[in-house]
């Protein structure tokens, strides 16, 4: 995914992007103002190889209740 502005978006886990086992390059992105219930209000990434370039995360926050963790980024 490459030039591409991610906003406003809601999710369990992964408001703005989710990936799960995979090996996606993320680059040249703005992810602003999502949101997510238990992980990873901006990107939510579970076992994969991510290549991240000149990515922007902002402003992104967790929604849920009980455990939650990555309000910005979620690393597993």
């Amino acid at each position: 995914m490459s030039n591409a502005i991610v906003s406003i978006n809601s999710s369990g886990s992964g408001g703005g992007i989710y990936v799960e086992e995979g090996a996606p390059l993320l680059r040249l992105l703005s992810i602003l103002n999502n949101s997510g219930g238990g992980y990873g209000g901006g990107i939510c990434i579970i076992n994969s190889s991510v290549k991240i370039e000149y990515v922007k995360v902002s402003n992104n926050k967790l929604a849920g209740e009980g455990e939650t963790a990555g309000g910005g980024i979620y690393l597993e």
